[in-house]
C-alpha cells in the first residue's frame, strides 16, 4: 500500500488526482488545501510520497511547505509546476524534488510521473537507511576510524568517529589535518604515504601515532581504498590502540621477573647467612684465642665489621623476597617522622642540609613501622649520595594527607579511590635521565661506583609500599635532582590516649 499526500488549493485540479490515484486499490490518498494541515499530517502519518502543486505566482508558500516537510519529516514529494521561469527553476530545484509535473498534463503522464517518483521515494529511503546504518557503525564503533584523501603528498582527514576524536583529543577541528602529520617515525610516514598513494590495502600495520599532548601511541592500523572515481583516493583507516595492553602485558613480564629474582634472592641469602655464621664464629673463637691486646685483634674485628656489613645485605635480600617477618599495625606516621629525624640528620652528616617539613596532624597507617622507616632511610640515603660533592645540598622529608583521584594518582599506577598518607623525599641533586629512570626500582640496579652500592635499596622501597597496597612514583631533571613519593593507604588512629598497638 503506498500513501499519498497531496498539497493541491484548487478544487478540480484536486478533485483529478484523487480521481487518477483512486483507481488503484493498492493507493491511499489524503488531500490537503492548507499547508498547517499538510504538515501536521506529515508530522503524524508516513506518507510515501508528496504531491504538492507549487505554482509560484499562485502559491509561494506551497514550496517552503515541501521543503519543510522534507526536512523536518523526511517527506519527499513530487512537484506540480507551471512553466517558470530560469530563476524560478533553480529556486524550486533547491527544495530537492522527485521531479516536476508541468501544467496542463494528461492522467497517463500524471500516474507515470507518479510512479517513477514513488520509485525514486522508495530507493531514497533505502539509500539513507544505508547510509545511516554506515553512520551508526562508523561514529559507535570503539575502534577509531576515519576516512582520509590522498592529495599532494598528504592524507587529509575527511571524517573521523568520535573514538578517533577521544584518541587525539580533538572535537572536530581534525578535519582537514594530515593523518601523517600523527605518525611518529618519518621513515613509517614515508613507507605509509607511498602504499597508500599505490592503493594498497593494509591490514594490522603496526604504527607509532602521537596522541593527545604529543603521547606516543601504539596502534595496529588498516588501510582500506574506497570504491569511487580513480580521482577521489578515499581510504578507510581503523586503529587498535595496544598501548595499555602492551604495557599491562610488560607489567606482567615484569612481576613474573621479579618473582622469579625474590625466590633467587631467599634462597642466596639463606645460603649466604649460614657462611656468614660460620665466619664470624671462626672470628669470635679467634679473638678468644688472641686475648686482649694482641695486636692481630684490629683484623679480628674488621671480620666482623664485614660479617655486619654482610648480614645486612642479607637482609635486604630477604626483605625484598618477603620472607622477612611482616608485622603491620597501626601507627602515626607524623609521630615516626619526628622519632627517626636525629637518625636521619646523622645519616647524613655534613653531606647535605635535612629540612623535615613539620606535620600538624595525625597521619594514620597500618604497615610494618620498621618497615616503613626502612624505606625512608633507603630514600634519604639515595638523595645524599644524588647531592654529594654539591655545595648546598638539600634533602626535603614531608608528609601529608591527600585523597586520591585522578589527577593525584602516581604516574602509571592504579591505586583505589580513598585517602592517602603520601611521604616525599626530595632533593636538588643530579637528576636522572629518562634511561636511568626506567631502571631505577630493577633489582640490582645501581648507578653508584663499585662497592658503593647493591642495587637493592629502590627495589626493597618500591616492594615494601606494594606489601601494604601502596605505592611509589618519582619525577627528576638532570641537573636539578629528584622527588620520591611513597603512597600508602590512610587508616583513622584511635582517640587520643587509647592504645594503638
Amino acid at each position: 500500500m503506498a500513501r499519498f499526500a497531496v498539497l493541491e488549493s484548487q478544487n478540480l485540479i484536486a478533485m483529478d488526482i484523487g480521481s487518477s490515484l483512486g483507481r488503484n486499490p493498492e493507493y491511499s490518498i489524503r488531500i490537503f488545501s492548507n499547508p498547517d494541515t499538510f504538515l501536521a499530517a506529515a508530522a503524524e502519518e508516513d506518507f510515501d510520497l508528496g504531491i504538492v502543486d507549487v505554482d509560484s505566482s499562485i502559491r509561494l508558500g506551497f514550496l517552503e511547505t515541501a521543503r519543510k516537510a522534507k526536512k523536518d519529516f523526511g517527506l519527499r514529494s513530487l512537484f506540480i509546476v507551471n512553466i517558470p521561469s530560469v530563476e524560478e527553476v533553480s529556486r524550486i530545484q533547491s527544495a530537492s524534488p522527485l521531479g516536476l509535473l508541468g501544467k496542463p498534463f494528461s492522467e497517463r503522464e500524471f500516474l507515470a510521473a507518479v510512479s517513477v517518483a514513488l520509485s525514486r521515494a522508495r530507493m531514497e529511503s533505502l539509500l539513507e537507511e544505508s547510509e545511516g546504518r554506515y553512520r551508526s557503525l562508523f561514529d559507535a564503533s570503539l575502534s577509531p576510524r576515519c576516512i582520509l584523501k590522498l592529495e599532494g603528498g598528504k592524507a587529509f582527514i575527511t571524517e573521523a568517529n568520535r573514538s578517533f576524536r577521544e584518541l587525539f583529543n580533538s572535537h572536530g577541528s581534525e578535519n582537514g589535518f594530515d593523518f601523517l602529520s600523527f605518525v611518529a617515525n618519518p621513515a613509517s610516514r614515508s613507507a605509509l604515504l607511498a602504499r597508500l598513494e599505490a592503493r594498497e590495502s593494509l591490514r594490522g600495520m603496526e604504527l607509532v601515532l602521537l596522541g593527545k599532548d604529543g603521547t606516543a601511541l601504539e596502534t595496529i592500523a588498516s588501510f582500506f581504498p574506497l570504491p569511487g572515481r580513480p580521482d577521489s583516493a578515499l581510504v578507510s583507516a581503523e586503529l587498535v590502540d595496544m598501548t595499555e595492553s602492551r604495557k599491562l602485558q610488560a607489567e606482567l613480564v615484569q612481576a613474573q621477573k621479579m618473582e622469579s629474582l625474590g625466590r633467587l634472592a631467599s634462597g642466596v641469602a639463606h645460603d649466604i647467612n649460614n657462611f656468614i655464621s660460620a665466619v664470624r664464629g671462626h672470628a669470635e673463637i679467634l679473638a678468644a684465642e688472641l686475648g686482649e691486646g694482641h695486636q692481630a685483634l684490629e683484623e679480628v674485628e674488621g671480620i666482623r665489621k664485614g660479617t655486619d656489613k654482610a648480614t645486612a645485605l642479607t637482609q635486604q635480600l630477604l626483605s625484598f623476597a618477603r620472607k622477612q617477618a611482616y608485622a603491620p599495625r597501626l601507627f602515626d606516621v607524623a609521630e615516626r617522622l619526628f622519632e627517626l629525624a636525629p637518625l636521619l640528620r646523622r645519616l647524613l652528616g655534613k653531606e647535605a642540609e635535612l629540612v623535615l617539613e613539620r606535620v600538624d596532624a595525625p597521619l594514620g597507617v597500618e604497615a610494618d613501622p620498621g618497615q616503613i622507616e626502612q624505606a625512608i632511610v633507603n630514600l634519604v640515603s639515595n638523595a645524599r649520595d644524588a647531592t654529594e660533592g654539591k655545595s648546598g645540598g638539600r634533602i626535603r622529608v614531608a608528609a601529608r594527607m591527600l585523597q586520591a583521584s585522578p589527577w593525584d594518582m602516581p604516574s602509571g599506577k592504579q591505586l583505589a579511590y580513598g585517602e592517602y598518607v603520601r611521604i616525599e623525599v626530595e632533593d636538588n641533586g643530579c637528576g636522572m635521565d629518562r634511561g636511568l629512570a626506567r631502571q631505577v626500582f630493577d633489582p640490582f640496579f645501581t648507578t653508584k661506583a663499585e662497592g658503593k652500592g647493591t642495587g637493592l635499596g629502590l627495589a626493597l622501597v618500591a616492594s615494601i609500599v606494594a606489601r601494604c597496597a601502596g605505592a611509589v612514583d618519582f619525577e627528576s631533571t638532570p641537573g636539578f635532582g629528584s622527588v620520591f613519593r611513597l603512597w600508602i593507604p590512610s587508616r583513622p588512629l584511635p582517640a587520643k590516649g587509647a592504645r594503638l598497638e
